[in-house]
């Protein structure tokens, strides 16, 4: 519910960007431009340049809220969601990454996070499928709300490098809870 909540507040101000863009323009182009500001931004954080690379995060997400809404305002596609759903896991893991390239003493607390991300993330997906399987059509799709966590924290950790390691590791605790939360209920759904 409270995701639902989430996606209607930001679908309004990315439709209206979107409406703004040239006809001409595909999502999956969107997408890639996302995915290649993602690639800049473990650049700069991996080389210190954590502000900058703040600013790479800010503009990547900006990115993949606005892909969704071009691919409306024309037509979605499969290509178009298995893109947004592989660059998002990869923005995701390249974020802790930076950080371990930045500090190589970090590479603990980042390899936890990225444990509990993909952790986090293949429970969401690998129930999608299954549930697709299964012909349901209503299933729990990636939380909005733990994106949102997630970039707030790559944001603290960009504003306070030193806390890195602390912010990680809270972050990926948060990441195996929402991945045992959804085993729970793919055991409930599939049993």
């Amino acid at each position: 519910m409270f995701d639902d909540q989430l996606r209607r507040l930001i679908a309004g101000p990315m439709g209206a960007v979107a409406r703004w863009l040239p006809a001409s323009l595909r999502a999956n182009w969107v997408t890639l431009a996302g995915g290649l500001v993602a690639f800049a931004g473990l650049i700069l954080i991996g080389r210190g340049l954590y502000l900058w690379g703040l600013g790479a995060i800010v503009a990547n997400r900006l990115l993949d809220g606005l892909d969704g809404a071009v691919a409306r305002r024309t037509a979605p596609t499969e290509l178009g969601a298995y893109l947004d759903a592989v660059f998002d896991t990869l923005f995701f893991a390249s974020v802790p990454f930076a950080f371990a390239l930045a500090d190589p003493s970090r590479a603990v607390a980042a390899s936890f996070l990225i444990f509990g991300s993909m952790g986090a993330g293949a429970s969401a997906w690998i129930y999608m499928a299954f549930a697709c399987r299964a012909g349901m059509v209503t299933m729990p799709v990636a939380s909005v709300a733990e994106s949102l966590v997630m970039v707030a924290g790559f944001a603290i950790a960009c504003v306070f490098p030193v806390w890195f390691s602390f912010v990680a590791y809270g972050l990926g605790f948060v990441a195996f809870v929402a991945a045992g939360v959804r085993i729970a209920a793919a055991v409930n759904t599939f049993e």
